[in-house]
């Protein structure tokens, strides 16, 4: 068994907790599972990404072309990972823009990024989970909404809703993780898919 996600984002989303939450999630339940993390400048909204390969794998850094799902926590960091994803795979993505602190720079209208999600083929589910974790009062609480939602459709081979509940209870606001968590475990069907 082998199976390959990446995810994407900016820095200060979360993107390394919610790989280390389904990790520690996946190995407790006996899984395999190899990490690599690419900071760029993560501490001032920089590109993001972690690797994470489950199973009989030798190497953390997933393939271009070789992801069965791509996580993106912000929609141009989803978009410019797109070679990552297998031609089947998965997306689950945040519709979500973080403009770049450098004046005057053009970003793509999200007209566009969502066209190229479609084109990049297999189901994308994309909605603001970002105004979940808003109403929930932070926007910190995006990434363990994204996590309820992957545990929910049941993609990730191992990864069951009590290996992750089990995990969240050692984080600090366990209370309000555990909020987000079945927020987003709940709304799957609420999400479009395009």
């Amino acid at each position: 068994m082998e199976y390959n996600i990446l995810f994407a984002g900016v820095g200060g989303q979360g993107i390394i907790t919610l790989g280390r939450l389904i990790g520690s999630a996946l190995t407790n339940s006996g899984f395999n599972v190899l990490m690599a993390e690419t900071h760029g400048l993560s501490q001032r909204g920089g590109s993001v990404t972690v690797h994470m390969r489950v199973g009989d794998v030798n190497s953390p850094l997933v393939p271009l072309g070789g992801a069965d799902l791509l996580v993106g926590l912000e929609l141009i960091e989803a978009v410019r990972n797109l070679g990552y994803l297998s031609r089947d795979g998965v997306k689950i993505v945040n519709d979500y823009i973080m403009r770049p602190s450098i004046p005057k720079i053009e970003i793509p209208s999200r007209e566009y990024l969502i066209n190229k999600l479609r084109e990049g083929g297999g189901d994308t589910y994309i909605t603001s989970f970002t105004e979940y974790a808003l109403e929930l009062g932070d926007i910190i609480y995006t990434n363990v909404i994204i996590l309820g939602v992957i545990t929910s459709l049941d993609i990730i081979p191992g990864l069951t809703r009590d290996s992750v509940i089990e995990v969240i209870g050692r984080l600090k606001n366990k209370e309000y993780n555990l909020k987000a968590f079945n927020i987003g475990y709940d709304i799957v069907g609420e999400i479009k898919m395009i």
